[in-house]
């Protein structure tokens, strides 16, 4: 950098630059600097030979007749800044890439291992908004269609763009790309419209159109129009994983899998949260469609749901590495935007003073009847029904322990395991039919 040039290494050291790595020097003046060691001359050896066709240019700097492991570092502490290029010559595969033995790193040949002190000194997770977004990660936002996945997914990232509490909540500010798989006119009405309330947004950026990431042409595409931007991302959105995905089957393990590999690449380039929007199957209360892979794999899950016809409710169902946050309730408000001769509306998110309580419920399955009557039995028994808002303390509650109890000993299941996984979807239908 003191010398006016971008410098960049690879992760693992000396012979561990991988081929992935060549396109994001795609048509850039490369120098390639040596250590003045064996294993410094391999690594130039082979990342040249990589480079070869890719970059526009390739210079090599060699530090030979200087003390062993003399390097750039050396270099540049003898004030040799201005002469750093004068010292480079056209990069020339001299020997045999075949020939060029794979100098082990000892590093490379050890796991670490963490002592108990090393586990208590390891940093607590940081988050883009705080409890609820967390930083460096895999996310993915979910629900059925029309829930306002879209909506709640740009309030995030403009919050986020502009700096601004989203929901009580402080923000990370940063750069935001969504990849808008879906079209992009709707969403160019719903910044509008955020604007309008919020004021002007920023480091907001976009690409209209659907990218199948499981594509390396199209990943690399994508890889390079990131790197070729220089921009430091903060949170990049995939609208959506079914467009991403491009007609693969979202039930294969194995596609799913290599889904998850191209976010991890975006991830690795940007150093960002890679957040996925996704869809529910036909039953909502197995959660996530398509393979478990996903499940699996993603550091935080947040379903959408409708709570009527103005109002989501989001709840966090995975956070990996600290406790899930309390739910939260978003009002719609509708917003004109446009001009008096063209005038249009859109939708706006603001934090509910209230949460809606909706009298009319669906129709209950015979497990769900059984679990209706489980509960009405340990209400009689316990108490009123526990609920996170507008209970007086000390009020006997029945809580959601006491309805499984209850549900376990008066309901006819094959054992354990079958019971367990009816009477979580069983509960999770009962609220999402508003009972």
């Amino acid at each position: 950098i003191s010398c006016g040039y971008l410098a960049t290494t690879n992760s693992g050291g000396a012979g561990n630059f991988q081929p992935e790595l060549a396109p994001y020097f795609k048509d850039r003046a490369v120098i390639l600097v040596e250590d003045n060691d064996e294993a410094g001359r391999n690594h130039v050896r082979k990342v040249g030979r990589l480079l070869q066709g890719v970059a526009k240019s390739i210079l090599h700097i060699s530090f030979q007749g200087k003390g062993d492991k003399y390097d750039v570092s050396d270099f540049l502490n003898e004030n040799h800044h201005s002469k750093l290029r004068d010292n480079s010559k056209f990069w020339k595969d001299e020997k045999p890439f075949e020939e060029v033995q794979q100098v082990p790193s000892e590093d490379k040949d050890k796991y670490k291992i963490l002592s108990l002190q090393d586990l208590k000194k390891l940093p607590r997770p940081t988050f883009l908004i705080d409890n609820y977004l967390p930083s460096q990660s895999l996310s993915v936002l979910y629900g059925e269609s029309g829930a306002g996945k879209n909506f709640v997914c740009l309030d995030m990232a403009l919050s986020i763009c502009t700096n601004k509490e989203w929901c009580g909540q402080s923000v990370k500010e940063g750069s935001v790309l969504f990849i808008a798989g879906e079209g992009v006119y709707g969403l160019s009405k719903r910044v509008q419209a955020w604007e309008k309330e919020y004021g002007n947004a920023r480091n907001f950026y976009l690409i209209g159109e659907s990218i199948p990431l499981l594509d390396e042409e199209s990943l690399d595409r994508l890889l390079y129009s990131i790197g070729s931007l220089e921009k430091q991302f903060s949170l990049v959105i995939i609208d959506t994983i079914s467009r991403a995905l491009s007609g693969s089957d979202e039930n294969s393990a194995s596609e799913m899998s290599g889904f998850v590999d191209a976010c991890s690449h975006i991830q690795k380039l940007t150093s960002a949260t890679v957040m996925g929007i996704h869809h529910t199957g036909k039953d909502q209360s197995r959660g996530l469609r398509g393979s478990s892979v996903l499940k699996g794999a993603v550091d935080c899950s947040i379903l959408v749901r409708r709570n009527g016809d103005d109002q989501i409710h989001l709840s966090i169902d995975k956070m990996k590495d600290s406790e899930p946050p309390e739910d939260i309730f978003l009002d719609m408000v509708s917003t004109e935007i446009g001009t008096h001769l063209n005038p249009e509306s859109s939708l706006i998110l603001k934090e509910s003073d209230s949460i809606n309580k909706i009298k009319k419920k669906g129709k209950t399955n015979s497990n769900q009847s059984l679990f209706l009557k489980a509960l009405q039995k340990a209400i009689n028994t316990y108490g009123k029904l526990s609920e996170t808002y507008n209970i007086p303390e000390g009020t006997s509650t029945t809580n959601l322990e006491n309805w499984r109890q209850v549900a376990l000993e008066t309901t006819p299941f094959e054992n354990d395991r079958v019971f367990g996984q009816a009477f979580k979807r069983g509960v999770t239908a009962l609220i999402d039919k508003n009972f």
